[in-house]
């Protein structure tokens, strides 16, 4: 999926098309998540195997997580500023924290997808963090074997 679709599918509100999208990647992740919890990817090769990868996700995600914080953002601006204007027109007292509950409670779609970007672009650093680590530390440890 490229930005411009993402964009596409939040105009139209197509949010299960967006995490259907997504799925196939952050099922990637989560496989790499639990090898490096069970111990697999701790051999270089595939630790530098998986870094390559987490990088990989992390910049395409990455993107994808900035425009739904824009998107919710915007959207719950958006409601905000229509419940305020229907208020007026009406001729009713605005109460601005009713409206805002409300907003909120209109972008939850929104939200549930930043949210989810959110927890894969973070697993995605942490996993590149721990599998650099690895990687320093298996060529530390040939130096000081000599197998280099």
């Amino acid at each position: 999926m490229k930005l411009t679709e993402l964009r596409n599918l939040f105009e139209t509100q197509d949010f299960d098309t967006i995490l259907s999208n997504l799925q196939p990647v952050f099922d990637e992740i989560d496989e790499i998540a639990e090898a490096l919890e069970e111990g697999i990817g701790v051999e270089e090769s595939i630790c530098l195997e998986y870094l390559s990868k987490l990088t990989g996700y992390y910049m395409y995600l990455s993107p994808f997580l900035n425009e739904a914080k824009t998107q919710k953002r915007n959207n719950e601006l958006i409601r905000y500023r229509e419940l305020k204007e229907e208020a007026e027109s009406e001729g009713k007292k605005f109460i601005s924290a009713p409206a805002e509950k409300e907003a909120q409670i209109y972008v939850a779609e929104y939200r549930k997808i930043r949210n989810a970007l959110q927890a894969y672009v973070d697993a995605c650093k942490v996993g590149i963090g721990s599998c650099q680590s690895i990687v320093k530390y298996k060529s530390e440890e040939k130096k000081y074997l000599g197998a280099e």
